[in-house]
C-alpha cells in the first residue's frame, strides 16, 4: 500500500498481501515495426562455438531468477583490479619474435584468469588485439609463397615496419567467456626494442606487440588504464636501455613489469577493504602510488624523487560483480568523443537507433574511434535512464566472426572499414544501420522498405519533411535534445581554442567559399533534374541519410568538431561530460522518469501497461505519425525498456535488494527524488533537478582541478607569458605526476600548441618543445611514452620553416635535442638519472625559506638566553630567604 501511494495509483482497499508482485504484462496490441531479415539462410550462432556473440533474453522471469540479491548494506566482493596481463605478438610475426608472455594477480588464480590464460583463449585474445589481421588470408598468401619458393630477406615479414611507419594504436574490446562473464581488454600496441639495434629507437625494422589488460572492471577508468600500460611501455624501454650494474634487479625479462604490477594491484586491493570504503566513496577518485619505479626499490635515497601518482575513479574500484550486472556496466564510458565525430543530428539519429534496438554498425579506419563510439553508445543509454543494452555488443568484431553478423538479434559492433564492403556482401545479413565515423557519422540504413520508420527522425513532427513549429505551446524533448547538443559542440570547441585571429579569419572564408561552391553544386544538380527536388544523401544499395540537408547543418564547426583537437589522442572534457550527464538525465526523465505513465497496479499487483503510456504521451502532443511516437512504440516492445520496467517494479516493492546510494545513478536518484517529493515531471524542475543530482555527485570535485592544470598548461605555453618561465615549467612537470589525469591533460595542451605554430604564432611551438624536453628529463616515467606517442609531429618541427629567422632556427634545435633524447634511450635515462640526483641534493639543500625558518628560530633562541641573563642581572625583589 505504501508503495501506491508512492506512485499515486489507486489500489482495492482489501487488496491481500500477496508478497512480492508479479510483473505481468499487458497485450500488446499497437503494432511495431520488425526488422525485414532473410531468417532462413542466416548462420545460428552456437554458444559452445563463439560464447562471445550471444544476446542475452531478458524476459522477467528468467532475469527475476538470475539476479543475485544483494545485501542491504552492500557488502558485496569487489571485483580485481585486473585478471590477467598479456604481452602478445602479431598473430603472423616473424620467427625471431619473442614469445608471449602473461603476468597473473598475485595470490590465488581466479578462475576468470585461469580460463584467459590457456593457450586457446590467448589466442583468441591476439585476434581481438589484431582485428585487422585474416588468418584466412594469410594462409593463402603463404600458400603462394611456397609455391614460387619465396624467402623472407633476415626472417623479417610484411608486418614488421620502421618506427616512423608505426602509430602507437590503443583500443578497447569486449570478451564473453563461458561462464557468462564479460571481460574488458584494453589494448596498448607498441614497438618493443630492436636485439640488434641497442638502444636505438629509430633503428631496424621489428613487429608490433600488444600489451592487454583483460578485466571485469567496466569502462570508465579508461585514462587510468592507459597510463598503466604507457608505463610498462616505458619500463620496457628502461629495461632494455640500463646496464645491469645500475639496475640489477632487471636481469630478468619478467621482474621490473610483474613488481610493478603487483604493486599496483595489492594497494588497489587494499583500497577496497570495507573499512575504507564508505570513506572512499564521498571521494571521486583514488590516488595509487608507485615509489621507486625507475631507479629501484633497493636505496630509499631517489624514492623522494623518484614516486608517480595513479588515479583511478572510486566507482572503478568500489564496484561489485553484482552491480556490474545491475546497470552500472557500461555507465561511465566517455560520450563526448561521439558526439565530436557525429555532431547533433547523427547523434540523435543514433539515440533513435539504439532506442529502437537496431542492428548497428560503426565502422572506421581506426580501432580507437571504434571502440570509443561503440562504448559511448551503450554508455549514452546507461548514464541516461539506467538502460541496459541486452543483446550482442562487440566493440570490434575480428574477421573470423564476420559471418555470425547475420544473426537475427539487434547488436552494437565495430568494424574496420577494410573489412566494410565483406560485411554488406555476407549472405542473409538483413536490415542494418551503418554508421561511417570517418565521414562525420554519415548513417546509412540497408534492405530496409520503411528507413523513416526504422530510425525515425526526432527532428521531424511527422514522417514527412517538415520540422517542428515555432508556434508550438511546449518545445517537444527531442528538440530540447538537439539544441543542448549544439551548446555542448560550442563548449567542447571552447576547451582548445588557441587559434589566432588571423587564422579565424582564413578559415572562415575557406567554410563561404565551400557553402557557396555547395550551394552551386545542388542548384546546378537541380537544373539537370529539370526544376525537380534535389535527392540528399542517395548511394547504392543503401537509403539514404549520407549527406546532411541544410536545415539540421547547424554550422560547419558543430559538425566537424574541433580542428585543434585530434580524436584519436583521446582528449578528455570533464565538464563537457557532466553538462552531457544533465542533458541526457532530463531527456529521458521527461518520457520514462514518472513510473505511473506506464506502471498499473491490478489486484494488489504491479503491471506495465504500454497502451496507458501512449495515450498519456499522445496527451502531451505526441501524435499519430511523428517519429517521437514511433520511436517510442519500438522501445516499448524492447527487451531493454522490459528489463527496466522490471527494475523500476522490483526497486518500488523489494528495496531491500537496491544497490547502495553512492553506486546509483544520478537517473535513479533524481526518480525517486521527484516520486518522494510528489514533484510534477515537467522540464524546468527536472532540468534544475537533474543539474543539482550530477553536480552534487564526488566527481564533480575533479572537474575544477583538472580546468586548473589545464588553464596553467596553457598560460605557461602562452606568446603573452610574463612569469619565470622557467620556473613556471617546474611547477607545471610536478604536476604531471598523477600520470592517468593530470599528465593527460598538459599533453593534450602541448600538442594543441605544437599544431598552432604558423607565423606569429611560433612561441606556442618553442614553449611546448621546452615543456616536453622538461618532461623527458624530469616528469614521470610515464611521460616518456607520452612524448613518444608524437614523435612524427617532433620529427616535422626539425624542418620547420614557417617563421622567420631566428625564430625557425630555435624552432628547429629544440625539436632536434627533444628526438634525439626519444631516439636514443640510453642517452635519456643516462640524464634522467643525473637530473634526479640534482633534485634529491636540492631537497636536502635548505632553500630560501628553510633558511628564514633557521634563522628565525636562531633569534628565538637568543631572546631566551637574554631572558634569562637579564633575570640574572635585575632579579625582582622577593620577600623571604630567597630575596638573598
Amino acid at each position: 500500500q505504501e508503495t501506491m501511494d508512492l506512485l499515486g495509483l489507486d489500489s482495492p482497499p482489501d487488496a491481500p498481501n500477496r508478497g512480492p508482485p508479479n510483473v505481468q504484462q499487458q497485450p500488446n496490441n499497437h503494432t511495431h515495426s520488425q526488422l525485414h531479415m532473410n531468417k532462413q539462410s542466416h548462420t545460428q550462432v552456437q554458444a559452445h562455438q563463439q560464447p562471445m556473440l550471444q544476446s542475452h533474453p531478458a524476459s522477467p522471469s528468467n532475469h527475476h531468477n538470475q539476479k543475485p540479491p544483494i545485501p542491504a548494506n552492500g557488502n558485496v566482493e569487489p571485483l580485481p583490479l585486473y585478471d590477467l596481463f598479456l604481452d602478445l605478438p602479431h598473430p603472423a610475426a616473424s620467427t625471431g619474435c619473442p614469445p608471449p608472455r602473461l603476468i597473473l594477480p598475485p595470490g590465488e588464480a581466479s578462475e576468470v584468469s585461469l580460463e584467459l590464460s590457456d593457450k586457446q583463449s590467448v589466442d583468441r585474445v591476439a585476434r581481438f588485439a589484431f582485428p585487422e589481421h585474416n588468418d584466412q588470408l594469410y594462409s593463402q598468401e603463404m600458400a603462394r609463397k611456397k609455391e614460387m619458393q619465396t624467402h623472407n630477406i633476415g626472417g623479417l615479414n610484411r608486418f614488421d615496419v620502421y618506427s616512423h611507419r608505426f602509430t602507437p594504436i590503443h583500443h578497447i574490446f569486449a570478451l564473453q567467456l563461458r561462464n557468462g562473464v564479460r571481460v574488458h581488454g584494453h589494448v596498448r600496441r607498441y614497438l618493443p626494442p630492436h636485439i640488434n639495434a641497442g638502444t636505438r629507437y629509430d633503428v631496424g625494422r621489428r613487429g608490433a606487440r600488444a600489451m592487454i589488460l583483460l578485466t571485469r572492471v567496466p569502462p570508465g577508468g579508461d585514462g587510468f588504464f592507459a597510463a598503466l600500460l604507457k608505463t610498462m611501455d616505458a619500463i620496457c624501454s628502461e629495461q632494455s636501455s640500463v646496464r645491469l650494474e645500475v639496475r640489477p634487479e632487471m636481469t630478468s625479462n619478467e621482474a621490473p613489469q610483474q613488481d610493478f604490477m603487483q604493486r599496483v594491484y595489492k594497494w588497489h586491493l587494499r583500497c577496497q577493504s570495507p573499512d575504507r570504503a564508505e570513506q572512499l566513496s564521498k571521494k571521486p577518485t583514488v590516488n595509487i602510488t608507485a615509489p621507486g619505479l625507475e631507479f629501484g626499490t633497493i636505496s630509499d635515497l631517489h624514492q623522494p624523487v623518484d614516486t608517480i601518482n595513479f588515479r583511478i575513479p572510486t566507482r572503478c574500484v568500489l564496484i561489485t560483480a553484482t552491480s556490474n550486472c545491475r546497470g552500472m556496466s557500461n555507465a561511465n564510458a566517455k560520450i563526448m568523443p561521439l558526439l565530436r565525430i557525429l555532431g547533433p543530428e547523427y547523434f540523435l539519429r543514433l539515440l533513435s537507433a539504439a532506442l529502437c534496438e537496431r542492428r548497428i554498425i560503426f565502422y572506421s579506419k581506426s580501432l580507437s574511434r571504434l571502440s570509443a563510439a561503440t562504448y559511448g553508445t551503450v554508455s549514452l543509454l546507461s548514464q541516461g535512464a539506467n538502460l541496459t543494452w541486452q543483446h550482442v555488443f562487440v566493440p570490434i568484431v575480428p574477421p573470423h566472426l564476420m559471418n555470425h553478423l547475420a544473426a537475427p538479434c539487434p547488436y552494437i559492433v565495430g568494424v574496420l572499414e577494410s573489412q566494410m564492403k565483406d560485411v554488406l556482401n555476407i549472405h542473409g545479413l538483413g536490415e542494418v544501420v551503418t554508421i561511417n565515423l570517418d565521414d562525420n557519422g554519415a548513417m546509412n540504413i540497408y534492405n530496409s522498405d520503411r528507413p523513416d520508420t526504422t530510425v525515425p527522425n526526432l527532428l521531424m513532427t511527422q514522417t514527412s519533411t517538415d520540422l517542428y513549429s515555432a508556434q508550438e505551446e511546449t518545445t517537444p524533448p527531442a528538440m530540447i535534445l538537439f539544441n543542448d547538443l549544439v551548446e555542448l559542440v560550442k563548449l567542447d570547441l571552447k576547451m582548445f581554442d588557441t587559434t589566432s585571429k588571423t587564422a579565424t579569419v582564413q578559415k572562415n572564408v575557406k567554410q563561404v567559399a565551400a557553402k557557396a561552391k555547395t550551394g552551386f553544386m545542388k542548384f546546378r544538380n537541380k537544373l539537370k533534374n529539370g526544376g525537380g527536388p534535389i535527392v540528399l544523401g542517395e548511394e547504392q544499395n543503401g537509403t539514404g541519410t549520407g549527406e546532411k540537408e541544410d536545415w539540421l547543418t547547424v554550422s560547419e564547426d558543430t559538425n566537424e568538431g574541433n580542428s585543434n583537437v585530434d580524436f584519436d589522442e583521446g582528449v578528455g572534457n570533464e565538464r563537457g561530460e557532466e553538462e552531457m550527464k544533465i542533458t541526457l538525465i532530463s531527456f529521458f526523465v521527461s518520457f520514462i522518469g514518472d513510473p505511473r505513465t506506464y506502471l498499473n497496479n491490478q489486484g494488489g499487483n504491479l503491471i506495465v501497461d504500454r497502451d496507458r503510456y501512449l495515450q498519456k504521451r499522445k496527451m502531451k502532443g505526441d501524435r499519430d505519425g511523428t517519429p517521437m511516437l514511433l520511436m517510442l512504440q519500438n522501445f516499448l516492445g524492447s527487451q531493454m525498456f522490459e528489463v527496466f520496467a522490471y527494475d523500476r517494479i522490483d526497486a518500488l516493492t523489494n528495496p531491500q535488494n537496491q544497490l547502495p546510494s553512492f553506486q546509483k545513478l544520478p537517473f535513479t536518484l533524481l526518480c525517486d527524488h521527484m516520486r518522494q517529493n510528489k514533484l510534477d515531471f515537467n522540464s524546468v524542475e527536472i532540468r534544475r533537478l537533474a543539474r543539482q543530482a550530477v553536480q552534487s555527485s564526488p566527481h564533480h570535485q575533479m572537474i575544477e582541478s583538472s580546468e586548473e592544470i589545464r588553464r596553467h598548461a596553457l598560460l605557461v605555453t602562452s606568446k603573452r607569458f610574463e612569469g619565470d618561465a622557467a620556473r613556471a615549467r617546474v611547477k607545471l612537470t610536478e604536476q604531471c605526476r598523477g600520470c592517468s589525469a593530470s599528465l593527460a591533460d598538459v599533453m593534450a595542451v602541448l600538442w594543441t600548441r605544437i599544431k598552432d605554430n604558423a607565423g606569429v604564432q611560433w612561441k606556442h611551438a618553442i614553449t611546448a618543445l621546452n615543456c616536453l624536453r622538461d618532461l623527458l628529463l624530469h616528469g614521470p616515467l610515464t611521460a616518456i611514452t607520452e612524448v613518444a606517442d608524437g614523435i612524427d609531429k617532433i620529427r616535422l618541427l626539425k624542418s620547420y620553416t614557417e617563421a622567420r629567422g631566428p625564430a625557425a632556427r630555435d624552432i628547429r634545435n629544440a625539436a632536434f635535442h627533444v628526438y634525439t633524447l626519444l631516439v636514443d634511450r640510453s642517452v635519456l635515462f643516462t640524464q634522467r638519472r643525473s637530473c634526479a640526483e640534482r633534485r634529491r641534493l636540492l631537497q636536502k639543500t635548505p632553500t630560501k625559506f628553510n633558511k628564514n625558518r633557521q634563522c628565525e628560530q636562531s633569534v628565538r633562541a637568543g631572546l631566551k638566553h637574554f631572558r634569562q641573563i637579564h633575570a640574572a642581572l635585575h632579579p625582582t625583589k622577593k620577600t623571604g630567604p630567597s630575596a638573598a
